[in-house]
């Protein structure tokens, strides 16, 4: 578990390094991959020094912790869309 908390305390660091992120969330369980169509939960977009984080606005608890709030902190752009994004 401490390494799990670790690596996604790494997540705004990251984000901030590059043009486009797509946050998926990948806690479905099932053999099914149609199980996982739309979770993508957030896409973080940088241009100008501006980075924008776009969150769906049904996410699961630990894109507070380590997406939403640091971005927050950092002075990031949030928007919450509930529609669905078209596939770049």
């Amino acid at each position: 578990m401490a390494r799990y908390a670790r690596t996604m305390a790494l997540l705004p660091d990251i984000v901030e390094r590059v043009d486009r992120a797509m946050i998926f969330d990948n806690s479905v369980q099932s053999d099914d991959p149609r199980a996982y169509r739309g979770r993508l939960i957030a896409q973080c977009l940088s241009n100008d020094n501006n980075l924008v984080v776009q969150v769906r606005s049904l996410v699961p608890a630990w894109t507070n912790r380590y997406l939403i709030e640091p971005a927050k902190r950092r002075g990031w752009a949030l928007a919450v869309d509930d529609t669905r994004w078209r596939e770049a």
